[in-house]
């Protein structure tokens, strides 16, 4: 409990992740009987705002310089203009594009389907031309052959799927710096291109629905996340500020 009081400095979804962790273990230590004391009911209610962070995004302009960064004649450039466009254009997480397979990709339909990791939600993607035809130079020209059924293997031996999605976390970093994008205290892992899809769509004023099946999110709860970075349509319903002597 004396712990509990030095959590004081950290952001209540922090905080939040670290009582489910505490509280996970003192389960564990009941349930394998190294404990008689119901230490888990110390805090049988935690508090959590996931609305309280502001999601990072980053504009179509900056995501146009990054992705005119990649030197798409190179065996990695291939690569990596893949993993960006899946990103930035589809919004997939870093761990759906990692277990990404062949039989995924369904040339006749242009359709990417797959099982979410997170979710285990299906979800069917467009398989848009630009994509289609750089898959198509990658397999030819860049892909290490393999009989690993996943699309995205190492360059070096041994030629096998990504044992992390981390790996994309230096891809996009890797491009952010060459393209000079100013981070400004935003996130930049490959999840921010994801927010910044939502947050063009948004701007663009595409249907909350349509939003929420492109996002594979279970519901559009899940989607009003980004409803409080859409600036513009926040503008529209404000409200005067009255006039004060």
């Amino acid at each position: 409990m004396a712990y509990l009081e030095t959590l004081g400095e950290y952001s209540n979804s922090t905080k939040a992740g670290i009582l489910f962790n505490l509280r996970d273990f003192l389960s564990f230590l009941v349930s394998q009987g190294y404990v008689e004391s119901q230490l888990n009911q110390l805090f049988p209610v935690i508090r959590s705002n996931k609305f309280e962070r502001i999601p990072s995004f980053y504009s179509t302009e900056e995501i146009q310089r990054i992705l005119l960064t990649v030197d798409r004649n190179t065996k990695i450039g291939r690569r990596d203009y893949i993993v960006l466009i899946l990103a930035v254009q589809l919004g997939m997480r870093a761990g759906d594009i990692r277990h990404l397979k062949f039989e995924n990709i369904k040339w006749h339909l242009d359709t990417i389907e797959f099982i979410q990791e997170k979710t285990k939600n299906p979800l069917r993607l467009p398989l848009m031309e630009n994509l289609k035809f750089a898959l198509i130079d990658y397999m030819k020209n860049s892909r290490p052959s393999s009989e690993d059924p996943h699309i995205f293997i190492r360059h070096r031996a041994p030629f096998i799927a990504f044992a992390s999605g981390h790996v994309f976390w230096s891809t996009i970093n890797k491009y952010m710096d060459a393209a000079g994008i100013s981070i400004n205290n935003r996130k930049h892992g490959l999840h921010s291109m994801r927010h910044s899809l939502a947050s063009n769509l948004l701007k663009q004023n595409t249907p909350f629905p349509v939003i929420t099946g492109v996002l594979g999110h279970e519901n559009s709860n899940t989607t009003k996340l980004y409803l409080r970075i859409d600036i513009e349509q926040l503008r529209s319903v404000s409200l005067e500020v009255p006039y004060e002597r």
